[in-house]
């Protein structure tokens, strides 16, 4: 495998299998040249690797399979003469079994209806999806020169690419009180060659029970091999340990780190197969997110008995991140062409550089569902990656790595050049763990639906041949593009909307059936072949994914692409073709995520065409298989209030606010939906916590509800919170708040409370000064100069040595209730020296003194 994505020393014919890191480029191109690089997309290279993508008679071998319900492994091999060798640690339902004939009894297995899948046991070569620099913490500029991590928090000024973590990291709860999410408890598990368990960084996260090593059968998951570099660099990109005041942090800076080791370069099948369910299907679910930062070198290479087991941890809960590849301009950049990243049970993640466009070696296709931060342009003249930042992250430690002689970073237990989609992967499978934590619910489903709103367009004029005609809006008004898929990750428009999601309906299939036609593909016609089918589903729910199986043969299958249109006018290409692609047939299952949220029923358009001379070939047969299911979201907006700013304490006053359902639920009384008192949550300072919808309201999305009630002043004057938010009782609180009011509470009559003074606290005696004093009206009648309302003289009251013993308000002003007003006069100070108390209080004259004294200020006059 690759880590990162592609697989290098296959089998062929009898070739020892093994697994290798992507090659670097062999030569030195241009940012845009590699960007653009779409040669294999023109030009034809019969010499090309990639012809034969499996051993079509291996002899001897072994077979991963799993069992059907109630089948028995020992009248299955009995029935193929078949050798058990062993059990899978993670399923109970499979097994490694070996054949003297492996080709042919993989065919036999394959038709039995009592195995699920089954795949050759073989080290098929994967690579890590990453580059792997020889040359070569979270601030900018530390150290000085470097970066950051900005893929977290851009603080370079240069960029504004991030993943917007901090607004996942940190956010305001029902009350208002700042809440911190750092993952803390999820297990998150990275699938890779290793995990340097003592790391500084990672060793506070490293959760031993939940780790193992597939390659050497044990619990030890740490490197093994000289070049075990990737485990290390992922999984500090994920999690590594946040807030300690050492390295780096990762998205999820507390999740716990699960190390599940393999061999890349001898594991075979059946390990990534254990791994994939380990501790996250059965009984123990105890891994909650896995990322697999590793695909394939070869396109089209049979991954049964993963997907299989793929899809038995993602139905069990486990949230599944895999890199999309870095095969951008080789026979590897469609990453449709690789069966997990084309699993409707992944999130397949791109790259973006931080100039913000995709990076130049990602792969791309119509399975793409989001993309991450990672490096740019990697230059194999120099080693490194150029002109935008590369990722900084937890590297082995010492002389190990990819920093072993603090070339790339002064510190050798990290590196600043990691990059590939081996980490934007990591990345996003951080933010899964974040959201987990928030929502331990969220499984595949739900997170594909919440990256389908939250995600950012980026590059938005974006129209290379790889993105499929740039972005493209489908029916239900979601924009997509095979470069971005639905777009750039934000953590914090994600758990916000985590935060209002209520439920997802059980999912729903329909299908095409297959669909004989064994028609010829007209050779280098761009027009091509055309077939239909009406679909009519029973509920006609919204579309998740579709995916299209496609059977051709073909003496050239690099010739071919095809492309899907729905009954609502959207089309997808399902793979493009590709001129190193070899020869050889295609059946194979491509997904397109592209029709998300359409409706299913109408007739649905395949067009598969040969778009180069010499080769020709046949559809076999194809067939359309379409995944549905709707999330059930609560939100609503604040619209308008009507509040009193000023009321009379222990009084009962009226108020109303309206609020629009935008969520997919109708409000109704019988399901619990109604306004709730906030700030503090179920403030009972007003009386009722609660405002009920009536019995006949039914508020479907879209429609305003004014609930009016009466509110209950409190007893003691003063200033209070006034904020409403609606809520689904027992479920939780959704949506927008009402804007914060402060509303004042006053005395029954009369009253006034200082709110400031300036008084000189030095006067020469028989000298004037001006003097100041706020008073604010906290009762409920207004105060003007013609119902005689004015400040008077105190300490004592009504002393004539300020040289008078009333100040007036303005005969234009009136002083609502709630109003300040500002008294600004001049005083003639004592002739003779001494201290003197200077207060004072406001008076209605001819009916009584009232409300606050101000502050005494002890005046010293001198001679």
């Amino acid at each position: 495998m690759v880590l990162g994505g592609l697989f290098a020393g296959m089998a062929i014919a009898g070739q020892q299998l093994g697994w290798a890191k992507e090659p670097r480029p062999a030569t030195k191109v241009s940012l845009d040249e590699a960007r653009d690089s779409m040669g294999d997309y023109f030009v034809k290279d019969r010499n090309s690797q990639g012809r034969n993508i499996q051993p079509l008679d291996p002899g001897p071998g072994n077979i991963v399979m799993y069992l059907g319900k109630q089948a028995s492994i020992g009248a299955i091999a009995s029935s193929y003469g078949l050798t058990v060798q062993r059990r899978l640690l993670s399923d109970p339902t499979a097994y490694v079994v070996s054949s003297n004939n492996a080709a042919a009894a993989l065919e036999q297995l394959k038709a039995d209806k009592r195995v699920r899948s089954a795949q050759l046991d073989i080290a098929v070569k994967r690579e890590k999806h990453q580059f792997v620099p020889n040359d070569p913490f979270y601030s900018n500029n530390n150290p000085t020169g470097y970066p950051g991590q900005w893929h977290l928090k851009n603080q370079t000024g240069t960029s504004t690419v991030d993943a917007r973590v901090d607004g996942a990291w940190n956010r305001l709860s029902d009350n208002s009180n700042l809440v911190t999410n750092k993952g803390t408890g999820t297990v998150l598990g990275i699938v890779d060659d290793g995990l340097e368990t003592a790391h500084p960084d990672l060793n506070p996260n490293y959760s031993a029970a939940n780790s193992y090593d597939f390659g050497q059968a044990d619990t030890n998951p740490n490197p093994v091999n000289a070049d075990d570099d990737h485990g290390s660099a992922v999984a500090g990109v994920a999690a590594a340990r946040g807030g300690n005041s050492i390295g780096v942090t990762g998205a999820a800076p507390e999740a716990l780190i699960a190390g599940l080791r393999v061999d890349f370069g001898t594991s075979p099948a059946s390990h990534f197969a254990d791994a994939t369910t380990f501790n996250s299907s059965g009984a123990n679910t105890n891994i909650k997110v896995k990322n697999h930062s590793y695909g394939y070198t070869a396109t089209y290479v049979d991954a049964s008995a993963e997907a299989t087991a793929l899809n038995t941890s993602a139905t069990a809960g486990t949230v599944h991140t895999f890199s999309a590849g870095n095969g951008r301009g080789s026979s590897t950049q469609d990453s449709n062409k690789n069966m997990l990243q084309a699993s409707p049970d992944a999130i397949t993640v791109a790259a973006i550089a931080a100039d913000g466009r995709f990076a130049p070696y990602s792969s791309f296709g119509a399975n793409v569902f989001v993309t991450a931060p990672s490096a740019g342009y990697y230059n194999p003249e120099y080693g490194r990656f150029e002109g935008q930042p590369a990722i900084t992250t937890t590297d082995r430690a010492a002389a190990n790595g990819y920093n072993p002689a603090a070339d790339d970073f002064p510190n050798t237990d990290y590196t600043s050049q990691f990059g590939g989609t081996s980490a934007s992967a990591p990345l996003v499978a951080g933010i899964m763990a974040l959201v987990k934590t928030v929502s331990p619910t969220l499984n595949n489903r739900i997170a594909k639906h919440l990256l389908v709103r939250s995600s950012e367009v980026v590059d938005p004029t974006d129209m290379s041949i790889s993105s499929d005609g740039g972005w493209k809006t489908n029916a239900a008004g979601f924009k997509f593009n095979q470069n971005y898929g639905f777009g750039l990750i934000n953590a914090g428009k994600l758990q916000q909307f985590v935060l209002k999601t209520q439920s997802i309906s059980a999912l729903e299939t329909a299908t095409s059936g297959t669909q004989t036609t064994n028609l010829a593909i007209p050779d280098n016609n761009l027009t091509g072949l055309t077939r239909t089918y009406n679909l009519t589903t029973a509920n006609n729910t919204r579309l998740e994914e579709v995916v299209v199986n496609i059977n051709a043969t073909h003496t050239f299958r690099g010739d071919l692409e095809a492309f899907l249109t729905s009954p609502s006018g959207t089309k997808s290409r399902l793979f493009i073709r590709s001129a190193s692609d070899g020869a050889g047939n295609i059946n194979w299952n491509f997904t397109s995520n592209a029709f998300w949220g359409e409706l299913p029923n109408g007739t649905w358009s395949l067009q598969i065409r040969d778009t180069f001379a010499g080769d020709t070939g046949s559809l076999v047969s194809w067939k359309l298989d379409v995944r549905m299911g709707t999330v059930v979201f609560n939100d609503s907006n604040f619209v308008s209030q009507s509040v009193p700013l000023v009321m009379t304490r222990s009084t009962t006053n009226p108020v109303s606010l309206t609020f629009k359902n935008t969520g997919a639920t109708t409000w109704t009384a019988a399901t619990n939906y109604k306004l709730g008192s906030d700030n503090p949550v179920d403030n009972n300072i007003w009386g009722p916590t609660r405002a009920n919808l009536a019995g006949g309201d039914s508020i479907a999305p879209g429609a305003n509800k004014t609930f009016t009630f009466d509110v209950l002043a409190p007893s003691t004057k003063g200033v209070y919170n006034f904020r409403w938010r609606t809520l689904r009782e027992g479920v939780g609180r959704f949506g927008d708040y009402s804007p914060n009011t402060q509303i004042r509470v006053v005395t029954n009559g009369r009253d006034a409370e200082m709110v400031s003074q300036s008084v000189p606290t030095t006067m020469t005696g028989g000298r004037y000064y001006v003097v100041q004093v706020v008073m604010r009206n906290i009762g409920n009648i207004p105060w003007t100069e013609n119902t005689n309302f004015k400040l008077g003289v105190q300490n004592p009251q009504d002393t004539p040595r300020w040289g008078f013993r009333r100040v007036y308000i303005n005969p234009l002003t009136t002083v609502a209730p709630g109003d300040t007003y500002t008294f600004n006069f001049t005083v003639f100070a004592p002739v003779t020296p001494g201290t003197y108390g200077f207060q004072w209080r406001m008076i209605q004259e001819g009916v009584a003194w009232f409300g606050d004294l101000t502050t005494n200020v002890n005046v010293n006059v001198v001679p």
